[in-house]
């Protein structure tokens, strides 16, 4: 049993990125292993040993809490544990053994992220910076809403942006457009935000409701991208205000979660 919790732990040093690690892996590996996780099913000792040194899979192992192995039988397990704000909560590993004693299977178990205690609700600069250059960053939110009839609609919103730390504002260029009218039944809203190239996902949920006062139109209406602004020079449309409940997601940070009231 000692010699296989050492072997899990060889196998442990090489999935956080030890070269000599993964020299002594190559040791203990049977010629078929197979190793089944997130990254996929690598077959045969060397297709196991250049998917270890993939830069994704000891960056994720450097950041993880590992326990002692744990033996049962033929085979042991060992777990990582990822920091709180990580988008899952680590892996269990399942390492197998052949009769000759060498690993012959790895697998690689999920674990789902613990719960995060709300944050108080703050939208800082980071976050006014994400949403002020979406337009040019090609990443513009999208809005869900529910009309009068019960029916939910989303829609691209170039125009969004942080106003106050609890409140976010759009500019409306169509009075008479869906959205406005369905806040007046339901102010209900979600405003997502999500740039795949960053790996930010963010959603907003809050209250919406029209600011007809020239301070909050003037202030909206400056505040909105240039092209939004030449497609209503008269300033025809109407300032949207979403207080703010609750922003939950992940960021270059880790995981989010904000809660007015928290």
């Amino acid at each position: 049993m000692a010699r296989r919790d050492d072997d899990v732990r060889t196998l442990v040093a090489a999935l956080q990125g030890d070269a000599d690690g993964r020299g002594e892996l190559a040791e203990v590996l049977a010629d078929d292993v197979v190793m089944m996780g997130l990254r996929g099913r690598w077959v045969g000792r060397e297709a196991v040993l250049e998917g270890l040194a993939d830069p994704a899979v000891s960056a994720m192992a450097a950041r993880a809490t590992w326990s002692d192995p744990t033996a049962e039988g033929e085979s042991a397990t060992v777990r990582a544990t990822l920091p709180t704000n990580a988008p899952i909560g680590g892996f269990d590993y399942g390492v197998h053994f052949d009769a000759a004693g060498r690993i012959n299977r790895v697998e690689q178990r999920l674990l789902p992220a613990a719960p995060l205690e709300p944050a108080t609700l703050l939208l800082g600069d980071d976050l006014r910076d994400l949403l002020a250059g979406a337009l040019a960053n090609r990443t513009p939110t999208v809005v869900a809403y529910v009309d009068a009839d019960g029916r939910p609609h989303v829609s691209l919103r170039a125009t969004t942006q942080v106003l106050t730390p609890d409140c976010i504002a759009m500019w409306i260029r169509d009075p008479q457009g869906g959205l406005l009218r369905g806040i007046e039944t339901n102010p209900n809203v979600t405003i997502w935000y999500r740039d795949a190239e960053r790996r930010i996902n963010y959603q907003f949920y809050g209250r919406a409701h029209r600011d007809d006062s020239d301070t909050t139109r003037n202030v909206v209406y400056d505040n909105s991208p240039e092209v939004e602004r030449n497609l209503d020079p008269s300033r025809q449309g109407v300032a949207v205000i979403v207080d703010v409940d609750r922003v939950e997601g992940a960021g270059p940070d880790g995981r989010l979660l904000m809660s007015r009231g928290a």
